[in-house]
């Protein structure tokens, strides 16, 4: 039996650039490995490894704490912060499974809602089960005569996104606030329905921290949601001639991409329009393009 305090002085982690500015690229970042990608590599090594084990160590127990020695001792670099964001853990671990813990992070400025906003606190209990740990984080976004706080509440796996503002606002001039920058009663006819999806989004609890900071970080002109396959959409204009249109797969985030339309404007009444589609039944990637011709009388 081996019990062990591990005590952590100075940890410094470069993420890969984020570039939200950028047009989403359909292939995806070989930098990032995804979950299913991760199960496989494990179960590989799993099954190399297995004929090494010896019967000696079947018993062997391990009782673990590590633990941060201040608030900043590990430090993450990414594009999203202006500075590094801190972050303290103290976690316990036996065997190979984590029993409890919690990951804190220190407060600091990120760039949110074309703003500088501040996250307060974000405070992860860990539990044996990871996807049940429960999760709370507030953000600040400062206006000239208001503040908007959101709010991250409940669990990994089922986390829920509350708006509210100090002095109070109704919740659509919240949103209209957060993505288009104006009161509700600016608002365009596209941009007053896309406030009506995102609402039904954050309800339906499809609007998640990575889709959050998407639609904050990049010029949407309209936003999309279908309850019922609880799919989201954004347009983005490009230029004053291109603009291009995600879709999410079926009860995705948005972004993870089901489909990707762009149209450009080649003449004066001539539209040429490519859509890729990922989320079709037979997991099949389909391609159109079409040549569209419009007159107005």
């Amino acid at each position: 039996e081996l019990n062990a305090k591990v005590y952590l002085e100075d940890i410094r982690i470069v993420l890969p650039n984020i570039v939200s500015a950028q047009a989403v690229k359909i292939i995806p970042d070989t930098r990032i490995i995804h979950s299913k990608q991760k199960d496989q590599k494990a179960n590989q090594a799993k099954a190399e490894t297995k004929t090494k084990t010896t019967s000696n160590f079947k018993n062997f127990k391990i009782n673990l704490n590590i633990s941060t020695s201040r608030p900043d001792a590990i430090k993450l670099f990414t594009t999203i912060a202006k500075k590094n964001i801190p972050i303290s853990i103290n976690v316990n671990i036996k065997d190979t499974k984590i029993t409890d813990g919690v990951i804190e992070i220190a407060p600091f400025e990120i760039d949110l809602f074309k703003r500088n906003a501040k996250l307060n606190f974000l405070k992860l209990t860990l539990k044996p089960n990871i996807s049940k740990s429960p999760i709370n984080s507030e953000i600040v976004v400062p206006y000239a005569d208001y503040i908007i706080i959101v709010s991250i509440v409940g669990t990994i796996d089922r986390p829920k996104i509350i708006f509210d503002s100090n002095p109070p606002l109704d919740r659509d001039n919240i949103m209209s606030m957060l993505f288009f920058g104006k009161q509700i009663n600016e608002l365009n006819e596209g941009e007053g329905e896309s406030v009506t999806s995102i609402k039904a989004a954050a309800a339906d609890g499809a609007l998640t921290l990575a889709s959050l900071y998407f639609l904050s970080s990049t010029p949407i002109e309209s936003i999309g949601y279908n309850p019922e396959t609880k799919a989201m959409s954004a347009k983005i204009r490009l230029d004053s001639k291109t603009s291009i249109t995600i879709g999410s797969q079926k009860g995705q985030e948005i972004s993870s991409l089901g489909s990707v339309e762009v149209r450009k404007k080649i003449g004066e009444n001539f539209i040429i329009s490519t859509e890729i589609d990922t989320a079709t039944e037979d997991a099949e990637t389909n391609i159109w393009t079409f040549l569209e011709w419009y007159n107005r009388y």
